[in-house]
């Protein structure tokens, strides 16, 4: 089994725009040098961009405002809460000029002031470079209260100077995030647009419009237009490799196996396709280390069981089958003497209804020494497929049932 790169397409998927808003010590009015910093500047364009996307609908706006971890603390948490009102009032003035009416409901902004920021403190200690960095850090794992913190920091004069102009001001902000839910296109735009305007679409729209169709060749035109659309995305090489694979083009499929193991090296899934060129090229010990790399997918489990049954470790291919449902799964159950889930296997795989999956039933019923089993199901397996007479007269499962009437008058 050869492994696709999966699509993550969802009918709607959230899409969010963050920015922040910094602030001057002990003050909480809006800058206007604060409104013309670059992730303000991209709010507002996504704002006006999402505002006349008629398959968009805003949802709401979260803002997280703290104080500095510096003067009284009951100060900073009412600052924080005065920070929280106006970052929303500053997003609320983008929103209403793009004529987003749900910015009208109260209730369309969440406000958390979270007082003072000592866990960013940290943070930003932990990243600086700054003299008596870890006597700092020390501190603030030695003293819970916040007041002795602050204190203890002061005491390093010089220190403290460095962090007002360096920590401080960055963790006196707002933090805005404006949430909103999209609409993806129709199924059968995803299909029209795959074919005519391919970067019309969304990268999940785009590999999803390759799963509503069987034809090899369709698949492959959506895949390459993918790749040429997104060459950072191993997916595209990938599922390009895998239908190579599939119209038997192994080594056109090998370099797009590479190209995508490039991209994303020891990527679970391309770890696999390399290994399904290997076992079609008969290095099964190459394969199964690609296969192994891989790990748990269903694909590789089904890959390592195929070769473990091979070579007569049923125990293992079953395991490594796992819960998946095929012919094989059931067979390697079946040869490790585990009959009532090889039936069970069998009844829920695509064998269910075909001869190859009734003969192994009746093999089964030989095994149990149930004549009925062995009798029925090979009836139904010759039923449709007549060449199967002459394998089960000379197949040793069924030796004790030679000379059976019933037995004969199904092989004969």
């Amino acid at each position: 089994m050869a492994a696709i790169g999966k699509d993550e397409f969802t009918k709607t998927f959230p899409m969010n725009q963050k920015a922040v808003i910094n602030y001057l010590v002990n003050k909480s009015n809006v800058r206007s040098s604060e409104l013309s910093d670059e992730d303000m500047k991209t709010l507002k364009s996504w704002t006006k961009d999402m505002s006349k996307n008629p398959m968009f609908v805003f949802k709401g706006t979260d803002v997280v405002a703290y104080a500095s971890p510096e003067g009284e603390i009951s100060l900073n948490a009412n600052l924080a809460d005065d920070r929280a009102n106006s970052g929303a009032n500053a997003t609320k003035n983008i929103l209403t000029r793009n004529r987003v009416k749900a910015a009208n409901d109260k209730a369309f902004f969440n406000k958390m002031g979270k007082g003072e920021d000592w866990q960013g403190f940290k943070s930003a200690m932990e990243a600086s470079d700054i003299k008596d960095k870890d006597l700092i850090l020390r501190v603030l794992s030695m003293y819970e209260d916040n007041s002795k913190r602050e204190q203890e920091i002061r005491n390093l004069a010089a220190t403290f100077e460095v962090i007002q102009d360096e920590i401080l001001p960055g963790l006196r902000r707002s933090e805005i995030t404006v949430k909103g839910e999209m609409t993806s296109f129709s199924d059968e735009k995803i299909k029209e647009y795959s074919k005519s305007n391919p970067d019309t679409l969304s990268t999940e729209e785009l590999l999803y419009a390759a799963t509503m169709t069987n034809d090899l060749d369709m698949k492959m035109n959506v895949y390459n237009a993918y790749a040429k659309l997104h060459p950072k995305d191993w997916r595209g090489p990938n599922n390009v490799g895998v239908i190579y694979f599939r119209q038997g083009n192994l080594e056109k499929a090998k370099a797009e196996f590479d190209k995508a193991n490039a991209l994303s090296p020891n990527n679970p899934v391309v770890s696999n396709n390399m290994g399904v060129y290997e076992r079609a090229n008969g290095n099964n010990e190459k394969a199964m280390e690609y296969y192994t790399a891989a790990g748990s997918g269903a694909e590789a489990g089904n890959n390592m069981g195929y070769l473990q049954m091979k070579m007569g470790d049923y125990s293992s291919a079953t395991t490594s089958y796992g819960s998946t449902k095929t012919f094989n799964a059931a067979l390697a159950q079946t040869l490790n003497k585990d009959y009532s889930t090889a039936l069970k296997t069998i009844d829920a795989s695509p064998a269910a209804d075909k001869a190859s999956g009734y003969y192994l039933k009746a093999v089964i019923g030989a095994r149990m020494k149930d004549k009925n089993m062995v009798v029925s199901n090979l009836k139904s397996a010759v039923a449709k497929d007549a060449s199967l007479k002459a394998k089960a007269k000379n197949d040793a499962e069924f030796r004790e049932y030679k000379e059976d009437s019933e037995f004969q008058a199904v092989v004969n």
